[in-house]
């Protein structure tokens, strides 16, 4: 019963796709009004700037830590790279109706949609299953927000009647981690590849994809780790397949952008790819930039106890945004951060906390004390009445 109901969804699909390639409906028509031809009101327009030739200066992919965590280690193993624990299949001779590079929520989606079309397709991933979301995104963030939530409800609750001992309510910070860490744990084998490789495509491929001068061949090189067995002469193996396909879709997604600070680059900084490897909670941190992903971290930290500085080159924070949302958040977030306006950082510098120590590269962020210290320099821009910025 259950695999006629899958044939026959699959052919009322198909039938929709034949339809829309016929011009019998367009795609508005299942979409909705909101992409219907019905005025600039219901059809707003997106003005995409063109594209740039310059390589934009991104942080580096980094490794889920601590290593030695037992869910970070079951995490790793259901998501991750390891040819140990998983070697590549070897690739299907036929070739695949679709190849999808990168295996985020895009690509995931993407795969599982060509599955109910009936059609054979493999994932490519160079890093972590389940992207973003899953690893340093969306999941862990809202895990480390319940917790901020309740200490601050914790904190706030004697104006509900609750009686609380003297002192500050504490907050153990490496519980806090370690929870997120466990809870990720929990969830990794529904993004893993042992059940998209059941469930959802022929074959999921971990390594960097390059698209070849051949039509319809994609290239996967994969990198085994000195030491192992899959290993000659204490190097590094690189294995190279060759995935024959009809058509590709590249949903490799989006890494922060490192500002080019003087001094940033060179220095041990976190971003959204390496927060999460905290263990210990820094005394102090500033944020550049009033994004919603750096906020949302951010007022998390000061309920934790962090001491935290946000730092914006724009006249408000959420510059992207509506200017009287951006008010009712700044109402309330400057009762737990420190803001500065039209600040643009001109200079980091860093000491390591003991001397001659060697300082780690930017993507080596420490994870727990000592943390050394950033002497940063910004220029501010104060407004004065009716005239233009001026310089500090």
């Amino acid at each position: 019963m259950a695999s006629q109901l899958d044939s026959s969804v699959e052919a009322q699909a198909l039938q929709v796709l034949n339809d829309l390639k016929a011009g019998k409906f367009t795609i508005g028509d299942i979409l909705g009004p909101l992409y219907v031809s019905r005025g600039p009101a219901m059809n707003p327009t997106f003005n995409i700037p063109p594209g740039t030739k310059e390589q934009p200066v991104v942080a580096p992919s980094v490794a889920m830590l601590p290593a030695e965590d037992p869910f970070v280690a079951a995490t790793v193993r259901e998501v991750g790279p390891s040819p140990e624990v998983r070697p590549n299949p070897p690739p299907n001779p036929a070739g695949y109706d679709l190849v999808v590079v990168g295996g985020g929520v895009a690509g995931l989606l993407s795969v599982i949609c060509a599955k109910a079309l009936g059609q054979r397709a493999c994932l490519v991933e160079r890093h972590y299953m389940g992207g973003d979301c899953l690893n340093v995104g969306c999941f862990p963030s809202k895990a480390i927000l319940a917790c901020a939530r309740a200490v601050h409800e914790v904190r706030n609750s004697p104006a509900f009647g609750v009686v609380l001992p003297p002192g500050e309510v504490g907050v153990d910070f490496g519980k806090v981690m370690a929870r997120m860490r466990e809870l990720r744990a929990a969830i990794a084998p529904h993004d893993g590849v042992d059940r998209y490789c059941r469930d959802f495509c022929e074959d999921v491929f971990m390594g960097e994809a390059k698209f070849t001068d051949k039509e319809g061949v994609l290239e996967v090189k994969r990198t085994h780790s000195a030491g192992t067995e899959d290993t000659e002469g204490g190097e590094g193996l690189v294995e190279v397949v060759e995935v024959k396909y009809r058509y590709a879709m590249v949903a490799t997604g989006a890494a922060a952008w490192v500002p080019p600070v003087p001094g940033l680059r060179a220095a041990p900084h976190l971003t959204n790819a390496s927060f999460f490897n905290l263990e210990e909670r820094p005394p102090r941190v500033l944020l550049v930039g009033a994004g919603p992903i750096g906020l949302e971290l951010a007022q998390a930290m000061a309920r934790f106890g962090s001491e935290v500085t946000v730092l914006e080159a724009a006249p408000q924070l959420l510059p992207r945004e509506d200017r009287a949302a951006s008010e009712v958040l700044r109402g309330a977030l400057e009762r737990e951060l420190t803001f500065h306006y039209g600040a643009a950082v001109t200079g980091i510098a860093y000491e390591p906390p003991f001397l001659g120590e060697e300082v780690p590269s930017s993507s080596e962020s420490r994870t727990k004390a000592p943390w050394g210290t950033y002497k940063v320099s910004v220029t501010l821009q104060v407004r004065h009445a009716g005239g233009s910025p001026a310089k500090l």
